[in-house]
């Protein structure tokens, strides 16, 4: 009988082993593949970046409880929204207004400003893999009008 619940406990124990290491495997692996691309020369493993990137991934984006871009980014620190009925909705990035937000859609600047706004409420969710938002100024590698942030839709 000894024997017997010796060899169910090391069964137990081996199990929770395998699966405890399957699931490690997992959340490594998703680390692996955060790779963020903004402020950077090429491509760069999240972690060894040398801007601090807040990502936004397309589980988050498709989980069906946004509408549009302004909605997601409504939930990020830092970011405010102003939304006129004309104009639209219009970014304000740590305080600092739309006109000096950087909006970036693949690495290519956004046009169309109004009022020196980008209404973000006009874009499509349907499209976007991943979203790399970047505190701080990035006028060195995007311009004059990339000074409270960053923001690049993939």
């Amino acid at each position: 009988m000894k024997n017997f619940t010796l060899f169910v406990l090391a069964i137990f124990f081996t199990n929770y082993t395998f699966s405890q290491e399957k699931k490690d495997s997992v959340e490594i692996q998703k680390m692996l593949n955060e790779v963020v691309v903004t402020g950077q020369i090429k491509q760069t493993i999240k972690k060894e970046a040398v801007y601090d990137f807040t990502l936004i991934d397309s589980e988050t984006i498709n989980s069906g409880s946004f509408q549009n871009l302004s909605d997601v980014l409504k939930f990020q620190n830092n970011i405010n929204f102003n939304n006129d009925n004309i104009l639209g909705s219009s970014v304000k990035f740590q305080g600092i207004s739309g006109e000096n937000v950087k909006i970036l859609i693949d690495g290519i600047p956004v046009i169309g400003r109004l009022n020196g706004n980008i209404d973000v409420s006009q874009i499509n969710l349907n499209n976007i893999a991943k979203i790399e938002i970047v505190e701080g100024p990035l006028s060195v590698n995007f311009g004059s009008d990339a000074l409270a942030g960053t923001i690049n839709i993939i």
